[in-house]
């Protein structure tokens, strides 16, 4: 029985909804860190999950194809197909970890070259561990 109920379609489109808006706003944050990074200022904070938030939609776009059928056709996907998204999310998720340790390790060399220091402490309103405010020099990490 693969046909589905008007509160199970709902259910679905919700689901799409949901895995169309997230990532469109963890993106638009995540270039707008990305634009701040490269503009170099004189102080910032570096997220090392700045990456992995920009391509969180890699992950989301086969939640999304699963999804789309439910809510258009009214019937479930295929479990064949529900196992090559689970594989497709598989391959997603160690591309971003990979891609966001090598950006993490660029843009960190990168910004020890053009002279800043890592400030001491958490950076104002970050949990400990997500971020870390580097500056010019040592006087400009206390304000």
């Amino acid at each position: 029985m693969n046909k589905l109920t008007l509160r199970e379609r709902l259910s679905a489109a919700f689901v799409l909804l949901s895995t169309l808006l997230i990532p469109g706003i963890c993106t638009y944050f995540s270039l707008n860190d990305i634009a701040v990074y490269f503009s170099y200022p004189k102080t910032l904070t570096f997220s090392y999950f700045t990456i992995f938030s920009l391509l969180s939609f890699i992950i989301f776009l086969p939640i999304t194809s699963l999804s789309i059928h439910p809510v258009f056709r009214g019937k479930k996907s295929s479990n064949n197909f529900q196992k090559k998204v689970g594989v497709t999310m598989l391959v997603a998720a160690i591309l971003i970890t990979t891609t966001t340790i090598i950006f993490n390790a660029f843009y960190l060399n990168r910004i020890s070259a053009k002279g800043y220091v890592a400030c001491k402490g958490i950076p104002v309103g970050w949990m400990p561990g997500m971020a870390k405010k580097y500056a010019i020099n040592e006087s400009l990490c206390h304000k």
